[in-house]
């Protein structure tokens, strides 16, 4: 079993090809305009009724493609939209990788 697969609370990992909406992505929060160049995108999603700890799980799985690609020689960072109190960058990722609310 590969480690991304033993993450309890892992829904699924989208990966973005599609440049209209990488540029879309960018521009969900001031911290995200680095997407807008990428080539490729992974939107993690996660059910945080699985498990009480996804931010963790979620954590760990990133981190394992982050090493995962620096091991293939491949540069990759991260970016966070989830924030309980600004749930409209939820809503936002949602509408453009169309995922309903």
């Amino acid at each position: 079993m590969h480690p991304l697969q033993e993450t309890p609370s892992l829904g699924i990992l989208l990966l973005l090809r599609i440049q209209n909406k990488i540029k879309s992505l960018s521009k969900a929060q001031s911290i995200t305009k680095f997407l807008e160049e990428a080539p490729y995108v992974i939107v993690a999603l996660v059910d945080p009724s699985k498990s009480n700890h996804w931010l963790e799980d979620m954590g760990a799985c990133l981190m394992l493609l982050l090493l995962e690609a620096h091991s293939l020689g491949l540069g990759a960072c991260w970016g966070a939209i989830y924030k309980p109190e600004k749930m409209e960058r939820e809503k936002f990722v949602k509408s453009i990788i169309e995922i309903p609310s």
